[in-house]
């Protein structure tokens, strides 16, 4: 394009299909042949193309809804606008001169094809399809002219063609998709150009009289599922379950910040919050086609609230009484009461530096879409929702490009649970008969029930919003009374509602609900219905929603709290919405005078109304804190981290608040208390009885992250953001880098195994590609690393990673590679796989630039995923692609892109197994760091140094400290001295190569408890002026201390890589480098090892710095610890692992 060239921003093609000698035939509005919509195909995507980007001054293109509020969602027709340069009457239908004309006529006209698109980094994205509309010329004066080309989608075509009623009435009972392909057949609309699912709703039979569109968004609607012309011109058709189902629905696929990371938010221009009550619902009246009984559902309490907002309707294809009461539920579920939403989202041009990152998301956004909005409004807080894309816009008009997006609340839809035979069925109700109204009734869950009593709990109440579920099911007598708690929803049935206030409900004490002999399991499902309560202790940052607690201070056993949205305490890391279960104490000892519990979390994006499945074990007997959520183990953590000694109490268990002094507003249901501690699979059976699995098929969860890199390393890493990645998952990973004659590896913080299924390089060696596969047993956290590392040093790296669930944890079930240099990778490779429902995931290693061109599987059996390359253009650059998809059935699967130009590459497939993983969590070390309590240095010239204890709380009684230190050159390690007469020890020392400094780690198990200010001192043999010491404090070592294995490399330059030999299973170990150099040296630590503080000087002279890092090693054997360091430095590398109690 000229008129449009914006620096920064994509390249927009606009075309238009005009006929000529060598095309096909195109439905043409008017002609007597191609004119009549029934009688013909209609002209696809295949018909030769005219490019008039060159005269274009602006444009502009819709599709979607206008607004995201109603209670179902409508699209309307998908419009564009065209300014185009027509100073040469070429878009002048009166010029028979011009270069459009054939056979003496003017292809301008109307009902010609146009199509939008925009080209970033050699990927092209469909932006529009439609069919002219008007060629409006404007004359300014004599020499200039503008064309305004206005186009519409198919949509138009659909409601211009009506229909007389056929003889015989068909389709009845079939489901709404078949019923969709039924009329796009009548209306002679090419299979090539629909993509439409099977849907979940059988309909009435059919007469296909009237109009087609009408006929079509009268099943949409039946349906409640989506129906919209894509920006291929193709017809899309939705089942209601999508919006739960399907990966880009599901999950968020971005999202969008104001004064954000921006890492992590992409920026916007603006944001529509709207609070009207637009869209409210709160009477619903259905009846059936050809039906005379009416149906109907409230919100009495929404009408006298906000008045009557109705909503009728009289011609719905479904087929029973009791699908159309659940469907009035549904609709008055997702719009009975009005909420704080995100109605229009507004980006512009992107800052520079971002537009590789803003650019593919923008363009690739699809109605039903999910993403994440945050707003930060004046005065604090933030506003953080989930939102449907309803709308798409994008425009430029030479200066600016705009794209705004249409959204809906996706909250409508967090109640849907996904697989549930209650919830989403159409026919069975899946808000339940009378959802809202006074008479609901009660569902006693008898098959959940059930299973929990068959498990011997000493107490299960139901919880379900009525008298009985206050009573013990178990005979055990441990009825419950109610204190201001009311009916509220559960998954299925009912559950008591607290209002964060002041209600609870409340258990007589009970020495069977004490763990001081036997362990204990309370399980219970929690949905928070405001993410920050409004009464809260603890500084005002948390609340108390169970436990067995009193604000005496000396009846404390345990409790479960859930952490504010944001909150006012900052600690690192942040605990929004942490939800966690502590054991304490009965009151405050003295080596735990602070009064503080042993606990264990799992800290998620928590979604109001939302129930979560929870369980919390304490177990005397093993020593262990556990918490579960949905059916996983999600922490463990030991009671001696605090000292903890389990007594029984005098409080009560209580339900909505632990001691009075905080209140959950939310819900919670079927609570039970057992006398031992759960098994794994007990814990996830009753979660699956509740939410069943889906049936075996895999889902693309969301994009984990990518990298790439130039100039010589050996190492790519990637950062796990907000979301984390829970036990469970798997990831699959595909890497690319220049040749190596050997495989890469990879590593990730937790010590999670990454399998190299596949790898191989191209025939002229010069690029390697490889795909791994990581079953995550112990979850990764936000800001944990994955790291690639290649077995010699590479001058280009990029990875890319992906989080899946629905996969087993068995080793591939099929794969196959190739490699070529050619522009159509794929085109011989094939995948065999012997049974139906497996993941296909395709890696493709390119010996190019990422802006090269890159089209998508021609064959559309699997969906991209992930780009990402570098860019130098030196002929060593490297580009991954991946893409993956669901293989229903077995056989050959394909998998074939192409590239532009010819490039080698080598490509990889892969078939994965599908179903429930099941596995168990490996074990995990019980010494824990309680603190860093120093990272210090000195140039002083001086044999002596101290610190004096720092903080609050001082350092009790069996805790235990390590010093690792680094200076100066001496012949010997220091010696170490503390107020209250601890014995220190040298564990392991070593001096620097060519004695140019000293490294030591030395420890002090806690005999004499440490009060804060106290003095440690460090006395060196003879003077020194460099001087780097981090100190810390471990708590759950072996008393009295003891070295289990230690080992130690000392070189001139070069970066350690060692090997500790363990000799008993439950240490923890500990890494001191010190180099002869400053602090501001490189060093790239070991990611599978816990990075701790470092320390150094940096005078230009005879430096000193220290790195150090820990390590829980569950299990006797070798471990590995290989950081990187600036190869300039001689360096002494030390591991000592002690023994854990």
């Amino acid at each position: 394009m000229t008129d449009l060239a914006l620096p920064g921003v994509p390249q927009v093609l606009i075309d238009v299909g005009f006929t000529g000698p060598s095309l096909g035939a195109g439905l043409v509005l008017g002609d007597s042949a191609r004119g009549i919509l029934g009688t013909g195909t209609l002209a696809g995507d295949s018909n030769a193309w005219v490019d008039v980007s060159a005269w274009v001054r602006s444009w502009s293109c819709r599709r979607g809804a206008s607004t995201g509020n109603d209670p179902l969602p409508r699209y309307e027709a998908g419009t564009a606008t065209i300014e185009l340069n027509n100073a040469d009457r070429r878009f002048d239908p009166l010029n028979l001169a011009g270069p459009y004309v054939v056979a003496g006529e003017s292809q301008v006209a109307p009902m010609v094809r146009v199509r939008i698109r925009a080209v970033w980094n050699g990927i092209t994205y469909p932006l529009f399809f439609g069919y002219a509309d008007q060629w409006q010329i404007n004359y300014q004066g004599q020499s200039w002219s503008t064309v305004v080309l206005t186009a519409t989608d198919a949509t138009k075509i659909f409601a211009s063609y009506d229909r007389s009623a056929q003889s015989v009435a068909v389709g009845d009972g079939e489901l709404s998709g078949a019923r969709i392909n039924r009329i796009l057949d009548l209306a002679a609309w090419p299979a090539e150009d629909r993509a439409v699912a099977a849907g979940d709703t059988a309909v009435q039979a059919t007469t296909h009289d009237g109009n087609t569109l009408s006929e079509l968004q009268l099943v949409q609607d039946t349906e409640m599922g989506d129906l919209y012309l894509d920006p291929r011109g193709k017809v899309v058709f939705r089942s209601r379950h999508s919006i739960l189902t399907e990966p880009r629905s599901s999950t968020s696929q971005a999202t969008f910040g104001d004064n954000g990371d921006p890492a992590t938010e992409l920026p916007y221009a603006d944001v529509t919050v709207d609070t009207d009550d637009n869209g409210m619902v709160n009477l619903v009246s259905i009846t059936r086609a050809g039906a005379d009984t009416e149906v109907t559902a409230q919100d009495a309490a929404s009408r006298q609230r906000y008045l009557t907002k109705s909503y009728v309707r009289t011609d719905l294809l479904l087929r029973t009484q009791a699908e159309a009461l659940s469907y009035a539920h549904r609709v008055l579920y997702q719009a009975s009461k009005p909420s704080v939403r995100f109605a229009r989202l507004t980006l512009i041009n992107p800052a520079v530096g971002l537009e590789n990152r803003l650019w593919p998301v923008m363009l690739i956004r699809e109605l039903a879409d999910r993403i994440t909005v945050i707003r930060r409004p004046p005065g604090g807080g933030m506003l953080q929702r989930d939102v449907i894309v309803r709308g798409i816009e994008h425009s430029s008009d030479g200066a600016t490009w705009t794209t705004a997006l249409t959204l809906q609340d996706a909250r409508k839809y967090d109640y849907f649970i996904v697989g549930d035979p209650v919830f989403g069925v159409l026919g069975a109700n899946a808000i339940g008969p009378g959802a809202g109204d006074a008479d609901q009734p009660a569902n006693a869950d008898p098959a959940y029930n059930a299973l929990v009593l068959a498990d011997a709990p000493e107490a299960y109440w139901t919880l379900d919003g009525t008298t009985g579920g206050l009573v013990d099911q178990t005979g055990h007598g441990h009825d419950a009374t109610n204190h201001g708690a009311v009916p509220g929803d559960f998954i299925t049935g009912g559950a008591f509602a607290f209002d964060g206030v002041g209600a609870y409900i409340q258990v007589p004490n009970s020495t069977a609900f004490s763990p001081v002999t036997n362990a204990i399991t309370l399980e219970a499902w929690m949905a928070p219905d405001n993410l920050t309560p409004p009464t809260l202790q603890g500084g005002g940052d948390y609340a108390h929603w169970m436990g067995k607690d009193a604000a005496d201070g000396v009846n404390s056993e345990y409790i479960a709290r859930m952490y504010r949205e944001h909150p006012i305490i900052a600690v690192n890391p942040p605990r929004n919405n942490r939800i966690s279960g502590y054991s304490f104490n009965l009151a405050a000892t003295p080596d735990n005078p602070r009064h503080l519990g042993a606990g264990s979390y799992f800290q998620d994006v928590l979604t109001v109304g939302q129930f979560l499945h929870y369980a919390l074990v304490i177990n005397p007997i093993t020593g262990l804190v556990k918490v579960y959520r949905d059916g996983q183990l999600r922490d463990s953590d030991p009671l001696s981290g605090y000292n903890i000694v389990p007594q029984h109490g005098a409080a009560p268990l209580r339900f909505g608040t632990a001691s009075l002094e905080s209140f959950l507003q939310g819900r919670i249901a079927r609570a039970a208390i057992y006398t031992y501690e759960l098994s794994r699979a007990q814990i996830a059976a009753h979660y699956r009885q509740v939410v069943p699995a889906p049936p075996g098929t895999a889902q693309f969860v969301r994009h984990t992250g990518d990298a790439a890199a130039r100039g010589s390393g050996t190492r790519l890493r990637i950062t796990i953001g907000t979301n984390g990645v829970p036990a469970g998952s798997t990831l699959l990973a595909d890497a690319g880098h220049s040749f190596t004659a050997a495989g890469p590896t990879m590593f990730d913080s937790r010590g999670n195994a990454w399998e190299r299924v596949r790898s191989g390089a191209d025939a002229g060696s010069t690029i390697r590609a490889s795909q791994f596969r990581c079953s995550v047993q112990v979850a990764l956290q936000a800001g944990d690393q994955i790291e690639l590392r290649t077995p010699a040093a590479t001058v280009a790296r990029t990875l890319t990673v992906d989080e899946y669930s629905g996969l087993t944890f068995e080793p591939a079930h099929a794969q196959n590679s190739g490699s070529a240099t050619s522009a159509t990778p794929g085109a011989s490779l094939i995948l065999t796989t012997t049974q139906a429902d497996t993941l296909v995931r395709g890696g493709l290693t390119i010996g190019g630039p990422g802006t090269d061109t890159y089209t998508a599987d021609s064959l559309h059996d699997l969906t991209d995923r992930t780009r990402i390359g570098t860019a130098t253009g030196d002929g060593n650059d490297v580009t991954v692609a991946s893409a993956s998809g669901n293989a229903t059935t077995s056989g050959q699967q394909r998998w074939q892109p192409t590239i532009s130009p010819s490039r080698p590459w080598v490509e990889i497939a892969v078939a994965y197994a599908t179903g429930t993983p099941t596995w168990t969590p490996p074990p995990q070390g019980t010494a824990v760091k309680v603190a860093d309590l120093a990272a210090v240095q000195s140039t002083a010239t001086a044999a002596t140094f101290a610190i004096n204890l720092p903080g609050d709380e001082g350092v009790p009684v069996g805790h235990t400290l390590i010093a690792t230190i680094n200076a100066a050159y001496t012949a010997a390690a220091p010696s170490i001295t503390d107020t209250a007469g601890n014995t220190w020890t040298v564990d392991r020392t070593a001096a620097i190569t060519g004695n140019v400094g000293r490294t030591a780690i030395l420890s002090c198990q806690i005999t004499q408890p440490l009060l804060p200010g106290d003095t440690i001192s460090f006395t060196w043999p003879a003077a020194i002026s460099r001087k780097a010491v981090v100190l810390q404090q471990f708590s759950g070592l072996l008393a009295p201390i003891t070295v289990d294995a230690q080992t130690g490399a000392t070189a001139a330059t070069g970066s350690p890589s060692q090997t500790l030999i363990t000799a008993t299973d439950n240490t923890l170990a500990i890494a001191a480098i010190g180099i002869a150099g400053p602090s501001t040296a490189a060093y790239d630590g070991d990611i599978s090892w816990v990075p701790d503080p470092a320390a150094g000087t940096s005078t230009g002279s005879s430096d000193q710095t220290l790195f150090t890092s820990h390590k829980q090693i569950a299990t006797a054997g070798g471990t590995t610890f290989a950081p990187a360091l600036d190869g300039s430095y001689a360096f002494a590398s030390l591991l000592v692992a002690y023994r854990a109690a």
